[in-house]
């Protein structure tokens, strides 16, 4: 009967072999088979028979199902594998005298802590370059997001909200240039287990697996606890959670002193950005917190006496307008809405005549379209925009006699972040007038 060759028989171990006398049994047979030194015909696919048993016997989990594989087989039963038999070589080839080092089964895995600040590295500043692009982006379309980056930890919220998109550039990066900087900087590089690169669909899904199994979604203390334990499965010479069952293996280089000086001074230039950019963050949340008030106020028309209750969120203050007039000014927190409330008055004026003169007045600044009179002819009101600014601007004049009051309602994208707070506010304000 035809005999079966094991990955252990054509390495000649046994089958309890611990890792290092398999890697000697590789490197050993390595030396006599390679094909760029052994001039035997059968050299090349020897050595593709040892790099496929190696391949499998130096990864611990690859070689646990081979194993067990093994053990539901009946070894009398199976006609021998043609490919896993080792021929005889030629006795007089000439035998090299070392292994081939450039081999995938013989480089050996990147450690923990190499793999962490290589990860740390690429997605600090990954995540920094999608939140400088996208913040001003949603920001300017997304009511929301404006809603949750001026709340508390508003900051470290918007991180977790593009450490997907961080992920996915990483993704990207991958796919170009075939590392990530931090990885390359280190020597390491993200792999299949024979040593090629992964498929841009392969590594996005790896990524995202990581994102829930090794960062838990980017929550700082969740994350602390999942990276702790995948560096630990790799300190016990395991792979980490979501390499484990993927045949993704992270493989060690030589890093050099010079990539690992750019590496430190990358690193440390990312932390420099990081602290401009919090006390950057720290100043915007002075300025809002300046603008709310510990809680809603009392405001008194001072021309009429009359009184209305002010949200928190609005800052009030007294300004002077060009033509000498008292204007009073009503500034939401994050700076996306100014109300500014005014009186003239214009003895013998027609409403028409006041909403000319006084277009004629801020054309400089801002422009309207013809808007709509109501009330028989006693309210104007229109919308329009900042002639040098993305700001829409909103308008109503009403008259009482030979007094004309005038809201003016100027708004920063997204609109509807602050459309309802206008809308409330300026109703409020009006009550205030008669």
């Amino acid at each position: 009967m035809s005999t079966t060759y094991t990955h252990y028989d054509n390495l000649k171990v046994a089958r309890g072999a611990p890792p290092e006398v398999i890697r000697a049994a590789y490197k050993a047979l390595s030396q006599r088979y390679h094909p760029d030194k052994n001039d035997s015909p059968d050299a090349t696919r020897i050595m593709r028979i040892l790099n496929d048993a190696y391949a499998v016997l130096s990864d611990p989990e690859r070689r646990r199902v081979y194993d067990l594989s093994l053990e539901e087989t009946n070894r009398e039963s199976v006609e021998p594998s043609t490919e896993n038999e080792v021929p005889p070589f030629h006795a007089e080839a000439p035998v090299p005298t070392q292994a081939d080092p450039r081999h995938p089964a013989v480089i050996p895995m990147a450690g923990g802590w190499k793999r962490w600040f290589a990860r740390s590295f690429d997605l600090w500043w990954e995540t920094i370059a999608v939140v400088l692009v996208g913040t001003p982006l949603l920001a300017r379309y997304s009511p929301g997001y404006v809603d949750l980056v001026n709340g508390p930890s508003g900051a470290m919220l918007a991180g977790l909200l593009f450490l997907p998109a961080a992920l996915l550039l990483d993704a990207i990066i991958y796919r170009l240039f075939g590392n990530t900087p931090g990885k390359a900087l280190l020597g390491a590089r993200v792999g299949t287990i024979d040593g090629r690169k992964l498929a841009f669909q392969s590594y996005l899904g790896r990524n995202f697996s990581m994102w829930v199994q090794g960062l838990a979604f980017g929550i700082p203390i969740a994350s602390l606890v999942t990276m702790g334990n995948q560096l630990r499965r790799l300190n016990q010479g395991k792979q980490t959670g979501y390499d484990e069952h993927t045949g993704v293996r992270v493989k060690a280089g030589e890093a050099g002193f010079v990539r690992v000086l750019l590496f430190t001074v990358a690193f440390l230039a990312l932390v420099l950005i990081q602290v401009a950019l919090k006390s950057r963050d720290q100043d915007t949340d002075r300025i809002i917190q300046s603008r709310t008030a510990p809680a809603d106020y009392t405001w008194v028309n001072p021309l009429t006496q009359a009184t209305m209750t002010v949200p928190r969120q609005w800052k009030s203050s007294v300004e002077t307008v060009s033509n000498g007039s008292t204007a009073y000014m009503f500034t939401e927190a994050s700076g996306h809405a100014v109300l500014v409330l005014g009186r003239e008055v214009a003895p013998g004026w027609a409403t028409p005549n006041y909403v000319r003169a006084f277009r004629k007045s801020v054309v400089d600044t801002m422009t309207f379209d013809d808007g709509v009179f109501v009330d028989n002819g006693n309210i104007w009101q229109a919308d329009g925009k900042m002639s040098k600014q993305d700001l829409k601007v909103h308008i109503e004049i009403q008259r009482s006699g030979d007094k004309f009051w005038r809201i003016v309602a100027v708004q920063d994208r997204p609109y509807a972040y602050s459309d309802d707070m206008v809308a409330n506010l300026s109703k409020s304000l009006w009550t205030t007038v008669w």
